[in-house]
């Protein structure tokens, strides 16, 4: 009875510990994604907010006025026979 006893006992720590180790790192990651959408909704959106309303665009995903596609004609700075 009391090899039992025992036993369970030790079972039971390594159950208490394993669920303590999960808890803690499950906990960490949430507190992470937390964290990085406070710092997304705090930083990126106003940011991104005051671009639009000044009517920047980066990524030039408006078509030009007056084009009639949004392909671009590529700059060539250097020829491609001297690389190095």
């Amino acid at each position: 009875m009391r090899f039992l006893f025992l036993t369970l006992a030790i079972l039971m720590l390594f159950v208490w510990v394993g669920a303590f180790v999960l808890f803690h790192v499950a906990g960490a990651l949430i507190h992470l994604f937390l964290l990085l959408a406070l710092v997304f909704f705090i930083v990126v959106t106003p940011l991104g907010l005051a671009m639009r309303m000044l009517g920047k665009d980066p990524l030039r995903l408006r078509r030009p006025a007056g084009a009639e596609s949004y392909w671009s004609e590529v700059r060539r700075k250097s020829s491609l026979d001297r690389l190095f």
